[in-house]
C-alpha cells in the first residue's frame, strides 16, 4: 500500500509538471504544427508496454470492448467532452493540482456517468481477460528509442524542455503500469469510477496523485 501511495504520487507530480495533456497537444499538432508533445504520448505507451514486458505479464480489458457500436460513438463523445473541458484526465489533474477547483467537475463527470451506466445496463457484464501476450522487451525498446530519436528531431526550442517531458512521459508510463499490476483493474478513469471493486487502492492513489500534482503558488 505504501508503494502504490508513493507510485500514485509520483503518477500526479509528473502529469502536473510536465504539462501532460492530450488536448494540448492534439492542438500543438494540429494548428501549430508541432508534434513532439504528441509524439510524447505515444512514447508514454511505449514506457508502459516495455514495464508490462519486463514484468511478463499483460494488462487486463473487458471481453468484447472493441465492439464498434459502442467504440465509434464513445470517441466522439470523449472528443467532444475534451475540447469542451479544455483537457483530457491527464490534463485536469495538472489544472486541478494548480487550484483550478473547476477541474473537479471532470472527475464527478466520470463518476456519475460510470454509475448511470451500472443500473441502465447499457455495456454487457463480460469478465476482464488478458491483452495479447508480450512479444518480450526487444520491441517496446526498439519503439521507445525511435519515439525519442523521433521527438529530440523535432524539439528545436527548448533542450530543457525536452528532457522534463522525457522524464514526465517516463514517469507516467512506469508507474501507471505498476499501478495496474498491483490492483488489476486500476486505470486513471477507474480511480474515480467503479472503485467499489479496488476500494481502498482506488482511494489511496485518487488522494496521493492529487497530492503530488499539488504546486504551491510563489509568493
Amino acid at each position: 500500500m505504501a508503494l502504490m501511495a508513493v507510485l500514485g504520487f509520483v503518477l500526479g507530480f509528473a502529469m502536473n509538471r510536465g504539462s501532460i495533456c492530450t488536448v494540448i497537444a492534439t492542438r500543438e499538432l494540429v494548428l501549430e504544427r508541432r508534434p513532439a508533445r504528441f509524439i510524447a504520448l505515444v512514447e508514454c505507451a511505449a514506457w508502459a508496454a516495455l514495464v508490462y514486458a519486463i514484468l511478463e505479464t499483460a494488462p487486463m480489458m473487458p471481453e468484447g470492448w472493441s465492439s464498434l457500436g459502442y467504440l465509434v460513438p464513445a470517441a466522439i463523445l470523449l472528443g467532444i467532452g475534451s475540447y469542451l473541458n479544455g483537457a483530457c484526465v491527464f490534463g485536469s489533474v495538472g489544472h486541478l493540482g494548480n487550484g483550478e477547483i473547476e477541474f473537479a467537475f471532470t472527475f464527478l463527470g466520470i463518476y456519475a456517468v460510470v454509475h448511470i451506466e451500472s443500473p441502465l445496463d447499457l455495456l454487457t457484464d463480460r469478465p476482464a481477460i488478458d491483452a495479447a501476450p508480450s512479444l518480450g522487451a526487444a520491441l517496446p525498446s526498439l519503439l521507445l528509442l525511435t519515439f525519442v530519436i523521433v521527438r529530440l528531431g523535432v524539439s528545436h526550442r527548448s533542450k530543457s524542455g525536452f528532457r522534463r517531458l522525457s522524464l514526465s512521459m517516463g514517469a507516467v508510463g512506469i508507474t501507471s503500469s505498476i499501478l495496474a499490476v498491483l490492483a488489476p483493474g486500476f486505470s486513471l478513469t477507474a480511480s474515480f469510477g467503479p472503485i467499489a471493486s479496488i476500494p481502498v487502492a482506488g482511494a489511496l492513489v485518487s488522494f496521493s496523485m492529487f497530492g503530488g500534482s499539488l504546486r504551491l503558488r510563489e509568493t
